[in-house]
């Protein structure tokens, strides 16, 4: 099973069984924006250029945290692949990233074929983009405690990097209040 806890608007995905099923809540203003067009209450090509559009609902900034997405604990099968990346990476569609994530390649390439998509598209002030791939291996022979172990390890290194790359747009006198 995975287990997170996740604040702002960087995404967490299972790719399993050939399709990409979002895990984590988005604290951006874009699912209210989505929420309105559905309620005829805004256009699309309005909410495109909404200035609140990227603003985000909760964030880790020293404050006080409003919104907190914690997991399900969605069963992991084998075969299957975590993607968790920074916010950057919706320059790419979700059919992009799919497209990515079934090759049968290793993690690391994968990353670089996602690294590289995002690159290619040449956005003009395009975000950070970081992200992990963990495939979830056919043989589950190994010694579940080591695994579970090395997967922890794996997902906090990566909620902390993506923690190090937010924090660039506080002061720096702000970073110990972040990882408080």
């Amino acid at each position: 099973q995975l287990e997170w806890i996740s604040v702002g608007d960087s995404p967490l995905w299972r790719y399993q069984k050939r399709r990409l099923h979002r895990l984590n809540a988005d604290h951006s203003m874009k699912p209210i924006l989505q929420k309105q067009i559905q309620r005829g209450e805004l256009t699309p090509k309005i909410a495109a250029i909404h200035p609140d559009r990227n603003m985000l609902r909760s964030a880790l900034t020293g404050a006080k945290i409003e919104l907190i997405d914690q997991s399900s604990a969605p069963e992991l099968l084998p075969g299957d692949r975590i993607l968790v990346a920074s916010d950057g990476i919706f320059t790419l569609s979700e059919l992009e990233i799919s497209r990515i994530l079934r090759k049968k390649e290793p993690a690391q390439k994968i990353v670089d074929r996602l690294l590289k998509a995002v690159q290619k598209k040449g956005k003009k002030y395009q975000d950070n983009t970081t992200a992990l791939v963990v495939d979830i291996p056919d043989e589950l022979n190994m010694e579940k405690k080591t695994w579970r172990w090395q997967t922890k390890v794996l997902l906090f290194l990566v909620v902390l990097n993506i923690i190090i790359w937010t924090s660039v747009q506080f002061r720096m006198t702000d970073l110990p209040a972040l990882i408080a």
